[in-house]
């Protein structure tokens, strides 16, 4: 498929409802989701890479058609009757409306848990798997490629630092996202569970990150 029949994401989109921050805050839609971010895929193609069977796919992918985060952006016909249709992610960037976040509204709350059981909850069960399974090895250390890289403390910092921290934190996710990987090229799946954000906890501003 050439570039000039692709139709381009948007830049952004906003997630305004409940319902579509819970479908969004999904691992495996968000894998699915990945894989679209380069080039459009197919059902098939997308089962591929994640390596699970395209019949399990059919059900994400309807979701997530249905609140606007892909899209079909080529239907292709097969043999017979059979069509197979590219998807594609409808922006590069996904950005959640701030009612569905306040802490002073039920739907708010329960966006914010969704937000925080994703992004956790999920590492945690993630972690636990994939050092019971061997895929993180526990005995080697970062920058190693079996390495897990998990740290928690504090930091001191004016408020001027802080947006800096969370400028380079933005700045290098875009980067790792624009890296555009050939095909054929061996990869594996790697999980960043971020958290980085003012806290009312006292603690030691000297303790730093603990390993």
């Amino acid at each position: 498929m050439s570039d000039d029949q692709v139709l381009r994401p948007q830049f952004e989109h906003r997630i305004d409802n409940l319902e579509a921050l819970k479908v969004y805050f999904d691992p495996l839609r968000k894998r699915i989701m990945n894989e679209m971010a380069q080039r459009p895929r197919t059902i098939h193609e997308i089962a591929d890479l994640l390596g699970v069977p395209f019949t399990r796919l059919y059900y994400h992918i309807n979701l997530l058609e249905k609140h606007g985060f892909i899209r079909v952006v080529e239907t292709r016909r097969l043999a017979g009757a059979v069509e197979e249709k590219y998807y594609q992610i409808t922006a590069y960037t996904f950005v959640i409306d701030r009612s569905l976040t306040s802490v002073d509204t039920p739907q708010g709350q329960q966006g914010l848990e969704a937000i925080l059981s994703f992004v956790f909850d999920a590492a945690k069960d993630d972690v636990r798997r994939s050092a019971r399974d061997h895929v993180i090895d526990l005995d080697v250390y970062a920058p190693h490629p079996r390495a897990l890289l998990a740290r928690r403390g504090t930091l001191l910092l004016t408020e001027a630092q802080a947006v800096e921290v969370y400028q380079r934190l933005l700045d290098l996710l875009s980067e790792v996202r624009a890296v555009d990987v050939p095909e054929g090229v061996p990869r594996s799946n790697y999980t960043l569970a971020l958290g980085f954000f003012p806290s009312s906890e006292k603690l030691d501003p000297d303790s730093g990150l603990d390993d």
